[in-house]
């Protein structure tokens, strides 16, 4: 030992319990304080998700009426969602199989009106609604709310059409 460390107490490298114990109170309130948001982001990132998901599947079914020739359908019931087209032969091929968005994403679709079910474009891509307009598809997670809108030629509108 050194002749001029006697008399001194030795240090040591590290951190005490008071500074320990202020680390983890910090950490502690910024994890209250974030929790919240990230379950406002989670929720908004589900219904982004969902509305992808039947923009995809909506273009999907309009891409394979018009690769075929031959009619395709996409079809909302309850919760889910598929799409299918028609074979040359007569067959039913589905392109998107059934997706439940409630159980997936935990977001629910509401339709504007019961005609909204379902989209059939023929071998051109087009739809033809009987009643005219749009097809519209609410969809919501929490407080958080989107919508999915199809004009009557059967193409996407652009976001945040008035549920």
């Amino acid at each position: 030992m050194p002749l001029w460390s006697i008399g001194r107490p030795s240090r040591r490298a590290g951190f005490t319990a008071v500074e320990l114990m202020i680390v983890v109170v910090i950490v502690g309130v910024l994890t209250v304080v974030a929790i919240p948001r990230f379950s406002v982001w989670r929720e908004r990132g589900s219904v982004g998700a969902a509305r992808q998901q039947i923009v995809s599947a909506i273009a999907t079914a309009r891409s394979s009426a018009v690769q075929r020739g031959t009619r395709a359908t996409f079809k909302v019931s309850g919760n889910t969602i598929r799409a299918w087209a028609m074979s040359p032969a007569g067959d039913t091929v589905f392109v998107i199989p059934l997706v439940r968005l409630d159980s997936t994403l935990n977001t629910t679709i509401t339709l504007r009106n019961a005609a909204d079910t379902a989209i059939v474009f023929d071998g051109r891509g087009f739809s033809r609604r009987s009643s005219g307009g749009v097809y519209r598809y609410i969809l919501e997670n929490g407080k958080h709310r989107d919508s999915v809108c199809v004009g009557s030629g059967g193409t996407v509108l652009p976001r945040r059409c008035t549920p």
